[in-house]
């Protein structure tokens, strides 16, 4: 994120995942910060974040084993797919791009734009190709997450 203002919350989402992760650039770890400390929500949401990876963590103490593990990092892997073959987009993405992509409408799409990293530009919204993967990634992190827990669970 090289611009001087702080994220929104549309933004946050992906860049939490990022900050966890020790993913975030020095500039972009500040504005995070920044915006944390003026957003109840978004504090909120990354206290989620940290409930969830503790749960996880001690749910993950004993271990899986190594066929369990193989078939949940296949299903990922799986899931991935269409990603690899996304690689050749351009970097700047237009809405119906995104939702080729995603494989929804447009309508669909829509409905999910406050929790997507778009941009405006023209008077049209953007996305970069890198961002979605971002988002997409946090997501299936969240999904390997708790489909763990449910594996745990049973």
């Amino acid at each position: 994120m090289s611009h001087t203002h702080p994220p929104t919350c549309a933004q946050m989402d992906a860049l939490l995942s990022r900050l966890d992760l020790g993913e975030l650039d020095a500039e972009e770890q500040r504005q995070v910060e920044a915006h944390l400390g003026g957003c109840p929500s978004c504090r909120e949401t990354r206290a989620q974040y940290a409930r969830l990876s503790e749960a996880t963590a001690a749910l993950l103490t004993p271990p899986l084993g190594a066929e369990r593990a193989d078939a949940i990092f296949a299903r990922i892997a799986q899931r991935r797919q269409p990603l690899a073959e996304a690689e050749a987009l351009p970097e700047i993405l237009t809405m119906d791009e995104v939702a080729t992509l995603l494989r929804v409408s447009l309508d669909e799409l829509e409905a999910e734009l406050e929790h997507l990293p778009v941009f405006e530009f023209a008077g049209q919204l953007r996305m970069r190709r890198s961002q979605l993967f971002r988002w997409i990634e946090a997501r299936e992190k969240r999904a390997h997450l708790r489909l763990m827990a449910a594996d745990a669970g049973r």
